[in-house]
């Protein structure tokens, strides 16, 4: 009989954020995942999806504050 874990076990288990697992159980990323009623059960022998990791994200608008703490543009 294959042995069940919920979202928050895998978050530990994988170190990351159960939203990142609830969204990759979404997307059918994770094999073997079932949806049972509102929850997910993933699979223990469930391998861990590739999570994008956002580093190279910078602000597209520069803001810059005057002296009177408006904002300039």
């Amino acid at each position: 009989m294959v042995q069940y874990m919920t979202i928050p076990e895998a978050a530990v288990l994988w170190k990351t954020s159960s939203t990142a697992i609830r969204v990759s159980c979404v997307e059918h990323q994770i094999g073997g995942a079932v949806r049972f009623g509102r929850s997910w059960l993933i699979p223990e022998t469930a391998q861990k999806p590739e999570f994008p990791i956002y580093r190279d994200a910078k602000p597209t608008v520069k803001r810059t504050w005057d002296k009177k703490f408006q904002y300039v543009g």
